[in-house]
């Protein structure tokens, strides 16, 4: 049988580079990551947290399955920079972004009406590093090919960005550059997650984040802050549209509230 380790040395051979690991390890993370504010998913995640530089995705049972919540202890710890939300299945509703802890004035909303024009946008903000987090949505209606997520996840590696691409469950029987994976489904009693790709050995069972440690309280007042969008219509405070959800928002307790169509 070989030995894990040199003869002349008590060095482990997983230990001569970040990149080795046993099959039954947990992989190593190497790089820069964000510490994504849950200790049970910290556990299942190479680097302890979400990394930079790499194209990460999060497959959705359908749009707001609290893929922004359980983003934005991440999202909040960005002190400079732009946090882009690309693509999004509805409209951001900007209470919910503010009880999230996010910079408002640093928000940028940019919806597309084609997906190539998604795709493109994407890859230029990551690739320039125009941007310190861009979260994609890819539509039910979309196809994103294995060819546009080479080209995505190869801009992402030549920036320090957090990306992550939000897709439809179905996804998950396609092939995927990305080498952080994880599905998303809501239950009774909070957020399920199954970490279904990594660097190192299988989840054994999928973690189930509490609604309670998901759902921030609303945080008033908020008079100063205005969505960015490139259009002339911005998302403002009195708008009808924030008069008509909050309640909701409320009653919901944000869970898919940060969108609203």
């Amino acid at each position: 049988m070989l030995s894990t380790t040199s003869p002349h040395s008590n060095t482990n051979l997983e230990n001569l580079h970040p990149s080795l690991w046993r099959a039954s390890q947990l992989g190593r993370g190497f790089g820069e990551y964000l510490d994504c504010g849950h200790a049970s998913l910290a556990n299942e995640l190479p680097g302890a947290g979400w990394p930079l530089a790499n194209l990460t995705e999060l497959l959705v049972q359908q749009a707001g399955s609290a893929e922004l919540q359980l983003l934005s202890p991440a999202l909040a710890q960005l002190r400079e920079g732009q946090i882009i939300l690309l693509n999004t299945p509805y409209q951001p509703q900007i209470l919910a972004l503010s009880a999230l802890h996010l910079d408002l004035s640093r928000v940028l909303w940019l919806p597309c009406s084609k997906p190539q024009d998604a795709l493109w946008a994407a890859e230029q903000i990551v690739k320039n590093q125009a941007c310190s987090a861009l979260l994609l949505w890819q539509s039910t209606r979309q196809h994103f090919t294995s060819d546009a997520l080479r080209r995505l996840h190869m801009a992402a590696q030549n920036g320090r960005s957090l990306f992550c691409l939000i897709r439809p469950w179905e996804s998950q029987l396609g092939p995927s550059p990305a080498p952080l994976r994880l599905k998303l489904a809501l239950h009774d009693t909070g957020l399920q997650i199954e970490v279904f790709k990594r660097r190192g050995a299988q989840q054994i069972q999928p973690i189930v984040l509490p609604f309670k440690d998901l759902v921030p309280q609303f945080r008033l007042p908020l008079n100063q802050y205005q969505l960015q969008s490139p259009s002339r219509h911005h998302a403002k405070l009195d708008s009808s549209i924030m008069d008509r959800d909050l309640s909701a928002a409320t009653r919901a307790g944000g869970i898919s509230s940060a969108m609203v169509e």
